[in-house]
């Protein structure tokens, strides 16, 4: 299973088998290697995250911006973080000290062709 995800210039790659999803940020100068985790939970918690009732704004605040937890990674220890930032989507990552290190933004438009695609992902692994 390759997945890439593309919003902007950023491209949220998950890859592996139907039982582990390896997870990496990738742009036009750098390629974070995030973690690992089972395929399931990864497809799962990103594709619930993007719903439009995904109640974001309850871990805090990161960049300014009310976050909810989405999924932390192992190996690497990252987690990920959702926020809503007027009609946009906002993924931030950080590393295992707290730091962001990544940030992707997604219009209504990418967000939806991020959702089709990660369904199709749950499905297809279901399978």
């Amino acid at each position: 299973m390759v997945i890439i995800l593309s919003a902007g210039e950023a491209r949220l790659r998950l890859s592996g088998d139907a039982d582990w999803c390896d997870v990496r940020l990738e742009n036009a100068s750098q390629e974070i290697e995030l973690g690992a985790d089972s395929a399931a939970v990864v497809l799962e918690r990103i594709a619930a995250a993007l719903a439009d009732d995904f109640p974001t704004g309850s871990a805090g605040q990161i960049d300014g911006l009310d976050v909810a937890w989405v999924v932390s990674l192992s190996e690497h220890h990252t987690s990920m973080y959702v926020a809503t930032s007027g009609s946009d989507r906002v993924l931030l990552f950080e590393d295992a000290a707290g730091k962001v290190i990544g940030r992707v933004e997604l219009d209504e438009a990418e967000r939806g062709e991020w959702a089709v695609a990660l369904r199709k992902a749950v499905r297809d692994s279901a399978e």
